[in-house]
């Protein structure tokens, strides 16, 4: 029997990293299954988040705006420090039109703009059931093609954007601060700050004040991505900059922290009790070879952890199980001469087994 078990910690999603072949027929078993489990309290566990939105976190997708919003709202309200809002919100105030690319001018902001920041912030406190937060995250979708995130640091007065981008981050270093590439956003993020520090009751003055204490970097570095699909992937990690959980120190391959975002997801929706297979070196998925009466589920999901993922080895439990139905039913026992081979059961013939009444399984 293998369990795969909630990656918990940096350490635990590096070991997968180092063998990302198997991580990735890990995920890919996960998928194949999901899609094969289309259950209705998917969308009543996690109404904003279907079944198509999760299949987006598998290998060489693009993390679409449903999870990022939902880690993000996950992640900042358990952190009870920093304050998370959605990937709507740079479009709607910091940069002219929906794809994120000129930002918005500070001279053209008025005070109905800052009155609709401050009641879209208090709405994302309600819904993270914070009291306070020294921190806000603001993630940044560009041409519906690339992700990126600003971070607003109130407790180290730091105001910073992080791309993933190796040659965004280069050639940005390389010109003089007017020329670089988030200049204007920085501008933006100035005057957001402002507000923001006026809704904590503290007086913050950045804009044409060479006297500030604040710090602002356009273009911090960050770990870069080795391709052009897991920006997503790097995104959800950059709150760790400011919440400090853990180092932000990883590789480029995100295979792990892709696993990692499924089964935190599955555990969410309550699908981290369901039997997930997990392929073996040929990456070819075994499904069970015949389904258990509901009796026999309970004894095994209270046989398993709340994390794990379990596949079956061998098919030599379900082969005496019908073995033995054979025999109460009166039957020959040669039938069973030539092995057994894998069934699938309907939900009616389940239902009918468990009344006691045996049926035929079907292929």
């Amino acid at each position: 029997m293998c369990e795969l078990h909630f990656c918990s910690s940096t350490s635990e999603e590096n070991a997968l990293n180092v063998c990302p072949d198997r991580t990735v027929r890990r995920l890919q078993s996960i998928m194949k299954l999901m899609r094969l489990h289309r259950q209705k309290s998917w969308k009543v566990n996690l109404p904003n988040i279907s079944i198509r939105s999760f299949e987006t976190i598998g290998t060489g997708r693009w993390l679409d705006d449903e999870v990022i919003n939902y880690f993000v709202t996950k992640w900042c309200s358990k952190s009870q420090t920093a304050l998370g809002l959605n990937t709507f919100f740079a479009c709607k105030f910091l940069f002219e039109g929906s794809s994120c690319i000129s930002a918005n001018s500070v001279e053209h902001l008025t005070s109905e703009h800052e009155s609709r920041v401050q009641k879209w912030c208090l709405a994302a406190k309600k819904a993270q059931n914070l009291s306070s937060w020294e921190s806000v995250f603001i993630p940044i979708n560009e041409s519906n093609s690339h992700w990126y995130s600003a971070c607003i640091n109130f407790r180290l007065q730091r105001v910073e954007i992080y791309d993933s981008l190796r040659e965004v981050y280069l050639k940005s270093r390389e010109n003089p601060v007017p020329l670089r590439k988030n200049t204007k956003t920085m501008l933006v993020l100035m005057w957001l700050t402002e507000i923001l520090g006026r809704m904590r009751g503290e007086e913050v003055w950045l804009r044409n004040n060479p006297y500030t204490t604040w710090q602002f970097d356009p273009h911090a570095k960050v770990p870069f991505q080795s391709n052009n699909f897991d920006c997503g992937v790097h995104t959800l990690w950059h709150p760790n900059m400011s919440l400090s959980w853990e180092c932000l120190d990883f590789g480029g391959d995100m295979s792990g922290k892709r696993l990692r975002l499924a089964q935190e997801m599955l555990e969410d929706t309550q699908h981290g009790r369901l039997n997930i297979p997990v392929p073996p070196s040929s990456g070819k998925i075994q499904l069970y070879s015949s389904a258990p009466s509901r009796s026999q589920s309970r004894r095994r999901t209270r046989n398993q952890t709340p994390h794990s993922f379990t596949t079956t080895g061998n098919d030599s439990d379900a082969a005496a199980l019908s073995r033995r139905r054979r025999r109460q039913r009166g039957e020959a026992s040669t039938a069973n001469a030539g092995g057994y081979e894998s069934k699938k059961i309907s939900e009616d013939d389940e239902t009918k087994q468990d009344d006691g009444k045996d049926s035929e399984d079907t292929s």
